[in-house]
């Protein structure tokens, strides 16, 4: 099932998500143009190793990006067009309404915060892989999560391909989300090359985020008066 669109109408224009997607489309670019041992070197560099996250230590003693800051600079890595156009699609789906109901820039915080949490629960759960953590899959898990309590009810348009055949249908995020969350946690530590736990961790984090993050209603201001 690939999601496409939810069916509501925004009230502002989602800017964030848009520099989002152009910054991971402008990374992406950069790395195909690499030659192997560069974009080997690149990843190694920006990507968040757990076994030196959780040692504080580096593997070879080569230059990095501190520790902490890589799990931000691996958001904005991707290992293949596949795995780039799968996050964009879910970003763009999605965050255009987490965009619209959280406010620009705290869903730009909400949005780094649930890939740094969900980066350090993949983290915690295999402290020593060695392979680097690259994708915005934790920081979308992260969204998704949000979303699946503020907006449960909202129709999402997901394409569902047949064998030859494609169809299109519409659903309550609950159920895709919910469904999308099940078969992360089942599929939890079978596959090479996942972060599973990225993924859920993501997901449970951004759930209480994103009430942290929602809009403020302004208070009221209190006239002062004179009493005689």
């Amino acid at each position: 099932m690939i999601p496409i669109r939810d069916e509501e109408p925004i009230s502002t224009a989602p800017l964030i998500c848009l520099a989002l997607v152009a910054a991971n489309l402008a990374v992406f670019l950069h790395e195909i143009r690499l030659p192997a041992e560069k974009l080997q070197e690149l990843i190694t560099a920006f990507g968040a190793i757990p076994f030196e996250i959780s040692h504080f230590t580096h593997l070879d003693g080569a230059r990095r990006v501190p520790h902490l800051a890589v799990l931000v600079s691996s958001q904005f890595l991707h290992g293949g067009w596949l795995h780039l156009i799968g996050n964009l699609l879910y970003l763009w789906t999605f965050g255009r309404r987490m965009e619209d109901a959280l406010g620009r820039w705290r869903f730009l915080f909400f949005y780094l915060l649930c890939g740094i949490g969900a980066g350090l629960v993949q983290v915690a759960m295999t402290p020593d892989s060695r392979a680097p953590l690259i994708g915005a899959s934790g920081a979308i898990a992260g969204m998704l999560g949000g979303y699946f309590v503020r907006f449960p009810f909202q129709r999402v348009q997901i394409v569902i391909p047949l064998f030859i055949f494609i169809r299109i249908a519409r659903v309550p995020a609950w159920i895709f989300l919910g469904l999308w969350f099940y078969l992360q946690w089942y599929s939890a530590g079978s596959q090479e090359g996942i972060a599973w736990y990225a993924h859920i961790g993501g997901f449970l984090i951004g759930i209480p985020l994103t009430f942290y993050f929602r809009k403020r209603k302004p208070a009221r201001r209190r006239l002062s008066r004179i009493l005689w």
